[in-house]
């Protein structure tokens, strides 16, 4: 889970992520494998460093919702995991506490300015968004090894929905007509926003009741065919 922010490298891991896959320049898409390192005290003494090689994101989902800084969960795929260990892999920099501190400004439900969620051209007074990429990322065995040859991500599915104050019925005409088009998330005004084309509402629902105190607030599911976070 990642409380994304306003720095250069949380930016270009998400894009990584999020963005369409590109065979044949796979530099800083999906369909290029990266290596993460991490490390962890045993014993309160003792680093002990971790390294997961082929790495891929599995699937991406990304969460707005009032009073909370914005999570972007990412489940991943590794071709290969080692055994903890208390000297890190040989031409892996591992920065000092002091260089590796985050100081950008977490996203927060604040961050994106006023309505930030657009929803087939529909500005909304959101409350809640949430979106997630399935990347369909596999890994690939052959006979004679455990470990796998390859992992390789098998096209997007992009879904989500979105729940805001129910002052419109545009969305519910974009519903029954229907109408694609295009949803924005803005994340963090001028630093990231969530582009989610050829998309379609696919569900509609909403709750009153007689002993309700506050407005009523209707949700929209979602489905479409590509994204960008830029």
């Amino acid at each position: 889970v990642f409380y994304p922010s306003s720095t250069a490298t949380d930016e270009g891991i998400f894009q990584r992520f999020i963005q369409a896959a590109n065979y044949a320049t796979p530099a800083g898409t999906i369909s290029e494998s990266i290596s993460i390192l991490f490390s962890f005290y045993l014993n309160g003494t003792t680093v002990n460093f971790v390294l997961m090689k082929g790495t891929r994101a599995k699937s991406v989902s990304i969460k707005m919702a009032v009073g909370q800084p914005h999570e972007i969960t990412v489940d991943f795929i590794h071709m290969d995991i080692i055994v903890p260990i208390t000297t890190a892999n040989a031409g892996l920099t591992t920065p000092t506490l002091v260089t590796a501190e985050n100081t950008g400004t977490i996203h927060s439900w604040l961050s994106g300015g006023a309505n930030p969620v657009a929803l087939i051209g529909v500005t909304l007074e959101c409350v809640e968004f949430n979106c997630t990429i399935n990347r369909n990322t596999t890994a690939d065995y052959v006979l004679g090894t455990a470990t796998p040859h390859s992992t390789q991500a098998h096209g997007r599915r992009i879904s989500g929905d979105a729940k805001y104050l129910y002052t419109v019925v545009t969305s519910d005409t974009n519903f029954t007509t229907p109408t694609a088009g295009t949803i924005t998330a803005v994340l963090s005004t001028g630093v990231s926003t969530l582009t989610i084309s050829n998309a379609s509402i696919t569900t509609i629902s909403r709750d009153a009741g007689a002993d309700d105190t506050e407005a009523i607030v209707e949700s929209a599911g979602f489905k479409a065919l590509s994204c960008t976070y830029a």
